[in-house]
Protein backbone atom coordinates (compact mmCIF):
# COMPACT_ATOMS: atom_id res chain seq x y z
CA UNK A 1 0.00 0.00 0.00
CA UNK A 2 1.64 3.45 -0.86
CA UNK A 3 1.69 5.82 1.90
CA UNK A 4 1.78 9.52 1.75
CA UNK A 5 5.47 9.89 1.57
CA UNK A 6 5.17 10.16 -1.94
CA UNK A 7 6.82 8.68 -4.59
CA UNK A 8 5.78 5.29 -3.57
CA UNK A 9 8.06 3.40 -5.99
CA UNK A 10 5.53 3.29 -8.28
CA UNK A 11 6.56 0.62 -11.19
CA UNK A 12 8.40 -1.28 -8.93
CA UNK A 13 7.55 -5.06 -7.92
CA UNK A 14 9.43 -7.71 -5.58
CA UNK A 15 10.98 -10.79 -7.49
CA UNK A 16 12.49 -12.44 -4.50
CA UNK A 17 14.52 -12.38 -1.01
CA UNK A 18 17.08 -14.25 0.67
CA UNK A 19 18.80 -14.23 4.40
CA UNK A 20 21.33 -15.87 5.80
CA UNK A 21 24.85 -15.63 7.29
CA UNK A 22 23.57 -12.34 9.45
CA UNK A 23 22.69 -10.24 5.96
CA UNK A 24 18.90 -10.05 3.77
CA UNK A 25 18.76 -9.31 0.61
CA UNK A 26 15.60 -8.38 -1.67
CA UNK A 27 15.43 -8.42 -5.74
CA UNK A 28 13.40 -5.87 -6.91
CA UNK A 29 12.14 -5.36 -10.93
CA UNK A 30 11.52 -1.65 -11.95
CA UNK A 31 10.44 0.32 -14.62
CA UNK A 32 11.46 -1.38 -18.37
CA UNK A 33 12.25 -4.29 -16.50
CA UNK A 34 15.49 -3.46 -15.03
CA UNK A 35 16.50 -5.71 -12.09
CA UNK A 36 18.00 -4.88 -8.82
CA UNK A 37 19.56 -6.37 -5.70
CA UNK A 38 19.54 -4.52 -2.84
CA UNK A 39 21.04 -5.31 0.56
CA UNK A 40 18.95 -4.19 3.95
CA UNK A 41 19.83 -0.83 4.52
CA UNK A 42 20.46 -0.20 0.83
CA UNK A 43 18.46 2.66 -0.83
CA UNK A 44 15.99 2.45 -3.64
CA UNK A 45 15.13 5.58 -5.33
CA UNK A 46 15.28 7.59 -2.12
CA UNK A 47 13.50 4.34 0.35
CA UNK A 48 15.50 2.44 2.70
CA UNK A 49 15.16 -1.48 2.20
CA UNK A 50 13.69 -1.75 6.32
CA UNK A 51 12.83 -5.05 6.47
CA UNK A 52 13.62 -8.43 4.42
CA UNK A 53 11.34 -11.36 4.76
CA UNK A 54 9.98 -14.58 2.29
CA UNK A 55 6.64 -12.68 1.60
CA UNK A 56 7.27 -9.03 0.97
CA UNK A 57 10.24 -6.32 1.13
CA UNK A 58 9.42 -2.97 3.33
CA UNK A 59 10.90 0.56 2.59
CA UNK A 60 11.05 3.30 4.61
CA UNK A 61 11.75 7.21 3.95
CA UNK A 62 10.99 10.28 5.93
CA UNK A 63 8.85 8.31 8.80
CA UNK A 64 6.44 6.88 5.50
CA UNK A 65 6.78 3.17 4.81
CA UNK A 66 6.08 1.67 1.91
CA UNK A 67 5.58 -3.01 0.97
CA UNK A 68 6.17 -4.58 -1.68
CA UNK A 69 4.30 -8.09 -1.83
CA UNK A 70 6.85 -10.70 -3.11
CA UNK A 71 5.47 -11.80 -6.00
CA UNK A 72 2.91 -8.96 -7.07
CA UNK A 73 3.42 -7.27 -10.20
CA UNK A 74 3.58 -3.93 -10.25
CA UNK A 75 1.58 -3.87 -13.64
CA UNK A 76 -0.79 -6.19 -12.19
CA UNK A 77 -1.51 -4.40 -9.12
CA UNK A 78 -1.96 -1.35 -11.23
CA UNK A 79 -4.36 -2.67 -13.54
CA UNK A 80 -6.46 -4.24 -10.84
CA UNK A 81 -7.05 -0.97 -9.03
CA UNK A 82 -8.21 0.71 -11.42
CA UNK A 83 -10.47 -2.33 -13.03
CA UNK A 84 -14.31 -1.85 -12.34
CA UNK A 85 -15.41 -4.65 -10.19
CA UNK A 86 -17.16 -7.43 -11.80
CA UNK A 87 -19.12 -10.36 -10.84
CA UNK A 88 -16.13 -13.23 -10.54
CA UNK A 89 -19.52 -15.78 -10.41
CA UNK A 90 -22.07 -15.09 -13.29
CA UNK A 91 -21.71 -17.23 -15.94
CA UNK A 92 -20.72 -16.54 -19.40
CA UNK A 93 -23.24 -16.27 -21.71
Amino acid sequence: MPSPGGGALEGWAALGAAAGGGAATGVVSGPGGAVKTLRQGETLEGWRLATVDRMKLTFERNGARHVLDIGAPAEVLARAAAAPPTDAGAAPQ
